[in-house]
């Protein structure tokens, strides 16, 4: 523990006399509820820093007034006792709701985070085993473990990830009019059934016969020194593109990764609606800790007594009225 020296004491206790706070009214009233936490005890009749309004407020206020028409100074006491109590016993209620709101968003919030995480990492697994697939053997060698993508198409944000590789296969399919060794290794990945993937593989291999495109595919940019070459290269392949897009084939092709498609994007929904059921169950089973729930009871315990106190030595008062000395009428 380190111990000032005597110089630097002095030093402290001039310096701490240089600034208590505000001084002024106004400044006062700025920082008078900088310590609050939740308003329960407080003094304060509205308190806006906690979203209450003095206009709601005056409203019950006069509410009040109309109910119970006070006819004297005590009876206007007693029933301004009702609404302070009254409304103090209102502001327990909406703090116990705001806690454990806040308690249920941060739980969603923390979720959320836990399954972005969870899913960060399979994508990243899956596509480290996308590159082993896209192997010479890993296509028509053993098949690919489905365990990763099983866990991706356990929750909605896997299958989005899911759903996006898959688009990635129908933009290819409409560019070029047939499967590339990279959107078959796609469409195995993301777990399209296999008689879905084996006609598509058909389809696409018989429309490159069709038309004369080898099987490894055309690329777009062929090595030429001459440019008239060169330029009669790309129309060709251009060509070719455009006959192979046109056919059946292509039809035939763009139609299947689009049902596949769209049967992920179903169970994407599906999940959606699962993983909504099961956040609106763990929210109902989110409850405030005992020191919370002690401390929101003696508040409202508090407030509920003085407000029927005060409706009770109101009544009492009225009856007291009624029940006493009646002067004599006088003579006519």
């Amino acid at each position: 523990m380190r111990i000032n020296s005597s110089k630097q004491t002095e030093a402290s206790r001039k310096n701490g006399l240089k600034s208590n706070g505000p001084k002024s009214i106004s400044g006062k009233n700025k920082i008078r509820l900088n310590a609050l936490k939740d308003g329960l005890f407080s003094e304060e009749i509205v308190i806006e820093s906690a979203g209450e309004r003095l206009e709601d407020f005056e409203q019950l206020m006069k509410q009040m007034w109309n109910h119970y028409q006070p006819a004297d100074p005590m009876e206007e006491i007693l029933v301004t006792d009702i609404v302070d109590n009254h409304w103090r016993r209102l502001r327990v209620r909406h703090c116990e709701t705001t806690e454990l709101n806040s308690r249920i968003k941060t739980q969603e919030i923390r979720d959320q985070l836990e399954r972005v995480e969870t899913v960060e990492k399979l994508k990243t697994e899956f596509l480290g085993r996308f590159g082993d697939l896209l192997s010479p053997s890993g296509i028509d060698g053993p098949q690919w473990d489905d365990g990763v993508r099983e866990a991706l198409a356990s929750t909605s944000l896997g299958m989005d990830f899911l759903i996006n590789q898959m688009e990635y296969v129908e933009s290819q399919v409409i560019t070029d009019g047939y499967l590339s060794k990279d959107s078959m290794a796609k469409m195995s990945a993301c777990g399209i059934d296999v008689f879905t993937r084996v006609n598509c593989e058909w389809w696409s291999s018989e429309g490159k016969k069709q038309f004369g495109i080898p099987e490894t595919g055309l690329k777009e940019e062929l090595p030429s020194t001459d440019q008239s070459e060169a330029d009669t290269d790309q129309n060709r392949i251009r060509g070719k593109k455009l006959d192979i897009r046109k056919s059946w084939y292509g039809e035939f092709l763009r139609n299947s990764v689009r049902s596949a498609i769209a049967s992920l994007k179903d169970r994407k929904k599906t999940l959606e609606s699962v993983e909504e059921i099961e956040a609106r169950t763990r929210a109902t089973m989110i409850v405030l800790p005992p020191d919370s729930i002690d401390r929101f009871s003696r508040a409202e315990t508090a407030y509920e007594r003085g407000m029927y106190r005060a409706i009770s030595a109101l009544l009492a008062l009225r009856g007291a009225s009624s029940r006493g000395p009646k002067l004599p009428a006088l003579p006519e």
